[in-house]
């Protein structure tokens, strides 16, 4: 059990996209209030890297670290399921059909890839309820280059996503997003320098 927990640790310590996120996150999660997420495409799944708690949302929220989650309901999950090529959501569909449907999502790639026209458009997705009951959840996609590899979200609840709360951390979020971007294709660019401030 302290084995797992030491190279888990390890590699967070070795992942560059939360190392640059990190800080980003908490000042999300400060001025929003709300649960920080971020979430890595791994294995057609959408995998929980790292969180940060604010302190307008004490309840569970599902994307826990570590844990798998499908890519059809949320906003977490969609941020990265619309930036997917028709073939990777033809394969997808053919792997997990009923999954899609039950989600409410067309049944043909063609179909869901316009279904998620807006989310590419606006580099942002809302859903309400879809993952937790009373939840809202607000994500950008992260990319790396041309591909999607993950998004960051801004959890709160569901009677507080509105007005100007909802309007400020949609801002945020969408800033802190293209600032994860800049500096991951930095920190790739200049290993050594990262390397030397921890």
């Amino acid at each position: 059990g302290s084995r797992i927990v030491e190279l888990d640790r390890q590699i967070r310590l070795g992942d560059p996209l939360v190392q640059v996120a990190v800080d980003e996150m908490v000042k999300l999660a400060r001025d929003t209030g709300g649960m920080t997420l971020l979430c890595r495409l791994y294995n057609q799944r959408v995998l929980c890297i790292h969180q940060e708690r604010g302190a307008r949302l004490p309840g569970f929220v599902s994307y826990e670290r570590g844990r798998a989650m499908p890519l059809y309901r949320g906003a977490t999950s969609k941020a990265i399921l619309a930036f997917l090529s028709v073939r990777e959501l033809e394969a997808l569909i053919e792997r997990d059909l009923a999954e899609v449907v039950r989600a409410g999502l067309p049944r043909s790639a063609g179909a869901l890839h316009r279904a998620l026209a807006p989310v590419r458009k606006e580099r942002f997705c809302v859903a309400y309820g879809e993952v937790d009951l009373n939840k809202c959840g607000l994500a950008v996609p992260i990319c790396h280059g041309a591909r999607v590899i993950g998004s960051l979200s801004v959890v709160l609840p569901a009677a507080d996503a509105k007005g100007r709360l909802l309007k400020m951390a949609r801002q945020l979020l969408a800033e802190a997003g293209i600032r994860i971007e800049a500096e991951l294709g930095s920190a790739e660019a200049k290993p050594s320098r990262r390397a030397s401030k921890k």
